[in-house]
């Protein structure tokens, strides 16, 4: 029987600690950020998983090379002293400092959110400017901020934040404050003058500067006031957050555009009381009644910015790193709030990306957007000629132009192009003069025969000779040019799509994509790695092939060395020739003051032979010219010490201001060396960039999402 009891006590103990290791890993409710903050919050961010993110970013090829920036030598060649050099080594050594480590790894370790509330101040109500005044505003508007943490026990956070004010010489002290049935703990620095309180849920710490925030996240608990979950714009947000997001962002801009509206209302009318105070009361010119005219201009201007911003309610931003680094973005709008200007360009709707059937698959960079609105676009540009003070003349000019090409811009440009339109660039071409991209650019059209005719139409005028080519099925026409096949402006129709480019080229390589879905963007590696709804119904989309355009800026980058460093050379020579030119000048100038000394010596000795003479009744008029004579050589020898002392100072000048030149040109030789080019080899390691713009007119939103390939 004893055996039995033992046997059910075992049972009994194996079973609670199974259901308590159950509970603890399986049914453990987190407590989440979002439910115990108020709601109402105009900013949101919070961040998660920091440290192996910052640990990750670290690791990579970017960080290592940005790591190998010579900072000092960059600081030196810049004219840092000594005492600038040894505060930046200071600040460096105090981030990676194992305190420093150490707080940072504390509060930014798992999650981390900072909320921003609206504050009660009112513009209005102050009565002047003065430091005072300016210290109340930032403590007003700071106590409304909050820092939140999820941390582990209360007393490691209080010890993180004793080592963070430690290191600056400041002590803390610590206390308690019962707020309706909870703690509020209070941490005060007296020396700074601060006070931080802060309310700790589970295992969330909510702190601020005073007691507002703390207080509000206990309401929160207490079920008096809707946390930030329950916030109807918060939450339309967040649903857009991507699952696991590294990085959250909420911005309430409805509510913070109605709050600036009101301040800056507050604030034209406190100039104005400020500007009354200065007027006379025996206001004869009537500066009163102007100074409230132009009070009322000013906010009537003020309404009217704020219009325009009107029927934009909130933003949700977050990003991800898992394989591919995400980032999302969603601006949610009230289309019958919208002003009708701003209306007008969200009236566009997604459509099918058709140009990505002849985008080849080498391209360093594609853009493609499809609502182009010709139309809205010259009637935005008549309205500013009409503005114009010479409208009239502006207007014959174009009509003239207009006459002598036999078109006319309305009638015949803008209804024979639609609303695609784009571009991409193959490369930059570094071997002549100057750099010049390989670009081309299309745009859908309406009707083909009719963009034909208007093509032939311009081509015409040009001073250049020009050939048509078939290849591969399809036309194209191209200009002859001096500078070879590399510069060959052409242009061809595919589908309903004409493309323009620089050289024939890039034409052939879109026709081949078009003809051959394997020789397309779409066969891209790393394109297909970033085509997460870029092949979709969208607005816009953006493709950079990164490392290729890292080259490309590379390549660039050298041409202009080449072309500085020989007009380094050319500067150094000349640089030269003046140091030379001024030692020749200081020689001759030396030689001459040594004359100057020689004749004025010689002066004093005939001025005193003459003397001698004349004391024995002689006659001394031949010395007295000769004496006459050397007086006007030695003068004329002090005007060319003069000028050449004038040329000497001239030529110091000049060579100060070419040492000047010559310092610059190290400086960028030492940026471009170890700064620049490290950080261009470790962009490198990101392999593409993808982005995609859409909108949803029904459900009231704009989303555009990125998309890197990181090579880690």
């Amino acid at each position: 029987m004893k055996n039995f009891f033992l046997f059910l006590l075992i049972a009994a103990i194996i079973a609670g600690m199974s259901y308590g290791v159950y509970k603890y890993f399986f049914d453990y409710e987190q407590t989440y950020i979002d439910d115990v903050v108020a709601e109402g919050a105009l900013v949101y961010v919070k961040a998660s998983a920091i440290k192996d993110n910052i640990d990750r970013i670290g690791a990579t090829k970017l960080w290592k090379e940005i790591s190998k920036v010579d900072y000092r030598s960059l600081m030196k060649e810049a004219g840092a002293d000594k005492k600038q050099i040894m505060m930046a080594d200071l600040i460096i050594s105090q981030l990676g400092s194992k305190n420093t480590k150490h707080i940072l790894e504390y509060f930014f370790n798992d999650e981390v959110a900072l909320l921003i509330y609206p504050s009660d101040l009112d513009l209005s109500k102050i009565s002047d400017f003065s430091a005072d005044t300016a210290a109340m505003v930032i403590e007003k508007l700071l106590t409304n901020v909050a820092l939140v943490f999820r941390v582990g026990e209360e007393v490691q956070f209080v010890d993180a934040i004793s080592q963070i004010f430690n290191n600056f010489g400041a002590k803390i002290e610590r206390g308690q404050i019962k707020h309706n049935n909870h703690t509020l703990y209070v941490i005060k620095v007296p020396d700074l003058g601060l006070e931080i309180n802060y309310a700790k849920i589970d295992d969330v710490i909510i702190a601020g500067i005073g007691d507002v925030v703390a207080k509000r996240s206990y309401e929160v608990l207490d079920g008096k006031i809707p946390p930030l979950s329950k916030d109807a714009r918060f939450t339309q947000a967040s649903e857009k957050f991507t699952l696991g997001s590294d990085l959250e962002i909420y911005l309430n801009i409805n509510k913070s555009l109605d709050l600036l509206h009101a301040q800056a209302r507050s604030l034209v009318t406190l100039i104005g009381q400020q500007t009354q105070k200065a007027i006379k009361e025996d206001d004869e010119g009537g500066d009163a009644k102007k100074l409230q005219e132009n009070v009322s201009l000013a906010q009537s201007r003020v309404d009217e910015f704020f219009k325009q911003l009107a029927g934009f309610n909130s933003v949700a931003a977050s990003t991800k790193w898992e394989g591919i680094y995400e980032s999302n973005f969603f601006l949610f709008f009230d289309k019958a709030q919208l002003s009708a200007e701003v209306a007008k360009t969200y009236a566009c709707p997604a459509s099918e990306n058709k140009s990505i059937n002849f985008i080849p698959e080498d391209v360093v960079v594609y853009q493609w957007a499809n609502c182009l609105d010709l139309a809205d676009i010259w009637g935005q540009m008549q309205k500013q000629i009409d503005n114009l003070p010479n409208a009239d003349a502006q207007s014959a000019q174009i009509a003239a132009i207009e006459q002598s090409l036999g078109i006319n811009i309305k009638d015949d440009i803008i209804p024979t192009f639609a609303g695609e339109f784009g571009g991409y660039l193959k490369g930059i071409n570094v071997g002549f003069l100057f750099p010049i991209p390989d670009l081309l650019l299309f745009i859908e059209t309406k009707d083909r025969v009719k963009a034909n005719r208007l093509m032939d139409i311009i081509i015409k005028q040009a001073p250049l000779e020009i050939k048509q080519e078939n290849y591969s099925g399809s036309e194209f026409k191209y200009f002859i040019t001096p500078f070879g096949e590399a510069i060959q402006p052409s242009y061809c129709f595919l589908g309903s799509h004409l493309l323009i480019s620089a050289s024939k080229d890039s034409i052939k390589k879109s026709i081949d994509a078009y003809n051959e879905t394997s020789l397309s963007l779409v066969s891209n590696p790393g394109f297909r790695s970033v085509n997460i709804g870029l092949t979709d119904i969208n607005r816009g989309v953006q493709f950079v092939s990164m490392d290729k355009f890292i080259k490309e800026i590379r390549s660039v980058i050298n041409w202009v060395n080449v072309q500085s460093s020989t007009r380094d050379e050319k500067q150094l020579a000349f640089k030269r020739g003046v140091e030379m030119k001024l030692t020749e000048t200081r020689g001759a100038l030396e030689e001459l003051k040594n004359e100057v000394s020689a004749l004025e010596k010689d002066y004093t000795k005939l001025e005193d032979e003459i003397w001698d003479i004349e004391s024995i009744g002689t006659d001394v008029s031949e010395k007295r010219a000769e004496l006459k004579a050397l007086d006007q050589k030695i003068k004329d020898k002090k005007n060319d010490v003069a000028t050449l002392a004038g040329q000497e100072s001239e030529l110091k000048i000049n060579i100060e201001e070419l040492g000047k030149e010559y310092v610059a040109q190290n400086l960028r030789k030492q940026l471009m060396d170890k700064a620049a080019f490290p950080i261009l080899n470790g962009l490198e390691s990101i392999k593409a960039v993808g982005t995609r713009f859409t909108i949803d007119q029904n459900k009231g939103f704009i989303e555009s999402n990125m998309y890197v390939d990181i090579d880690e």
